[in-house]
């Protein structure tokens, strides 16, 4: 009988033993040691006064996210240019994000001076493989207008890839077109009335011309023009020159001017006369 008592006393000594959570001494402080550990970083928490229990704490590293983003690092100044001709338009453009610029992504060239109401896109570039970290040049060729409304023209840069923004408007760098050196040719004929379909257009000839443009605007629903280049020295009868269409004007108002062109570009248009065939 003794014996049996001792063994189930043992045994509910031993149980409750395990039962009992284990405590690490260090420094004289009990401290819990958890048994469900994980990887990570080992952390106390105290859970009554002078024990705290070491917890499993997972370490996880911040997702990178991915950024788009570009910077207009300069733009190229441009002097000597002419109306009329092509002129380069320049610009080194860098990746500021940590990703590609996307397929779609532009380097568009805006222009002021050309408008009162603010600066036009004159056209874009793509911008093809510029990685994070690296810079490229881009280059527009501008087909420049054959006169100018002012002076003073400037253009800017930015990157784009449909409808958003990935680098602000750059700073505005200098366009510098040079003087034009051809005067104003003057009107003769036709004005008025004629009844010949296929008219010849006769002007007062200028210095320094060596092409001459002719533009009729054709009456009809669709308003097209009509552009005709002659030689100078094919045309020019003593301070006279004469130009001819070969097709037919149909019945109805029209209007026609004419504008001299050398290597320096564009001169100025003439006056614009209108005439009608009856």
């Amino acid at each position: 009988m003794f014996r049996r008592k001792f063994f189930w006393m043992m045994t509910a000594f031993l149980v409750a033993l395990c039962s009992l959570p284990l405590v690490a001494q260090t420094g004289g402080e009990g401290k819990r040691v958890s048994s469900n550990m994980q990887s990570g970083i080992l952390e106390e928490a105290e859970t009554e006064p002078g024990i705290h229990n070491l917890q499993s704490v997972t370490n996880e590293a911040p997702a990178a996210s991915g950024v788009l983003g570009a910077g207009v690092r300069r733009v190229w100044p441009v002097y000597g240019a002419k109306f009329g001709l092509k002129t380069l338009l320049q610009a080194q453009i860098e990746n500021t994000g940590n990703l590609p610029l996307p397929p779609d992504a532009v380097v568009c060239f805006w222009v002021n001076g050309l408008n009162p109401s603010g600066p036009c896109m004159v056209g874009h570039t793509p911008v093809l493989n510029l990685y994070p970290e690296s810079a490229r040049w881009y280059a527009f060729v501008w087909p420049t207008p054959n006169a100018g409304p002012g002076d003073g023209y400037t253009y800017q840069v930015q990157v784009c890839a449909g409808d958003t923004a990935l680098s602000p408007l750059s700073e505005p760098q200098v366009i510098e077109f040079v003087g034009q050196t051809i005067g104003t040719p003057q009107p003769i004929s036709p004005f008025d009335i004629t009844l010949n379909e296929t008219p010849t257009f006769m002007w007062k000839s200028v210095d320094g011309a060596t092409w001459y443009a002719l533009n009729v605007n054709v009456y009809g629903p669709r308003g097209s023009t009509i552009q005709r280049w002659y030689r100078s020295e094919d045309i020019t009868r003593g301070n006279s020159c004469i130009g001819r269409l070969t097709e037919p004007l149909p019945k109805g108002a029209h209007t026609w001017w004419v504008q001299p062109w050398n290597v320096d570009g564009y001169g100025p248009g003439s006056e614009r006369k209108s005439f009608s065939i009856g």
